[in-house]
């Protein structure tokens, strides 16, 4: 009898050295946490870290600055080393409680490919699980988070235009008796609101957003004095954190919210940082 033979898939066509990056938040204590996760190939390079930011905010509080800014220092100073040589050969971490992981070769389609590849070997506090679902505790989360973002942008502005602090946080009384919303910032004509679209958060997210978006209606409809109205979303880039699917879904829900923006003769303008919701704001204000 004839063996049918078995046509496997090809093996990925690219080449990739990776490796992660430890870090030790409190020297001495032995606990290594996988901050970033790197890949070389013959024409790309991607340091990227491997932490979600909700994590790292339930953490460390209000010390998630400081380590976001351990980790940046580490990607800056691995990213230009691997620009450079193309290798990790010779790195020296600017950190003594970092070190590189065991550097591997890998088979990948592309660089975003080979870092999930890394992520699932070595980042547990990374988010590329197909099958996770926000459960019923996330809503107070959703806000928290939402709350730290908004609150982000605000430092960013304050700190090249300090008299825009008082334009912040404002308690509006809505049409019907009672009842209390606060905005985001309203000052000058501009009322805006901040908001997010986590891919691990969307349900939650989008909750917020369309609440964001009727709360900017009701202002726009209400005051002779304001003149613009914009729900400011930061939304995610492409990135080997998150998978397709959720990747797919998050730009869904940011089209949805985009559409009906418009229905409401609001503005929606998208973001991927801190500082492009803060340059924006100041932006409209001086326009």
């Amino acid at each position: 009898m004839a063996v049918n033979s078995l046509a496997f898939p090809a093996l990925p066509a690219q080449t990739f050295q990776g490796a992660p990056l430890y870090l030790e938040p409190m020297m001495g204590s032995g606990e290594r946490l996988t901050a970033l996760v790197a890949v070389v190939g013959a024409t790309d390079v991607q340091v990227i870290p491997s932490i979600r930011p909700a994590v790292i905010r339930a953490m460390y509080g209000d010390k998630s600055l400081n380590f976001n800014g351990l980790v940046s220092l580490l990607k800056e100073s691995l990213q230009d080393h691997l620009r450079k040589w193309r290798s990790f050969d010779g790195w020296r971490s600017p950190l003594n409680s970092a070190c590189l992981g065991e550097i591997r070769p890998l088979l990948a389609d592309d660089a975003q490919h080979a870092l999930r590849q890394l992520i699932l070997l070595h980042a547990s506090l990374s988010a590329v699980d197909e099958g996770m679902d926000e459960g019923e505790d996330e809503a107070a989360d959703s806000e928290s988070q939402s709350a730290y973002w908004w609150k982000a942008v605000k430092s960013q502005v304050i700190a090249g235009h300090p008299a825009l602090a008082t334009g912040f946080d404002i308690a509006i009384e809505g049409r019907a008796s009672g009842y209390q919303f606060r905005i985001g910032f309203l000052a000058q004509g501009i009322a805006a609101h901040f908001g997010l679209a986590r891919p691990d958060r969307l349900k939650s997210d989008g909750r917020d957003l369309k609440a964001k978006l009727w709360e900017l209606q009701a202002i726009r409809t209400s005051r002779l004095d304001v003149r613009e109205a914009n729900l400011v979303l930061c939304a995610p880039l492409p990135s080997p954190l998150y998978s397709t699917k959720k990747l797919e879904s998050a730009r869904i829900l940011v089209n949805e919210i985009q559409q009906e923006a418009a229905e409401r003769s609001l503005s929606l303008h998208s973001v991927t940082s801190t500082e492009e919701a803060a340059a924006f704001l100041v932006q409209r204000l001086a326009a």
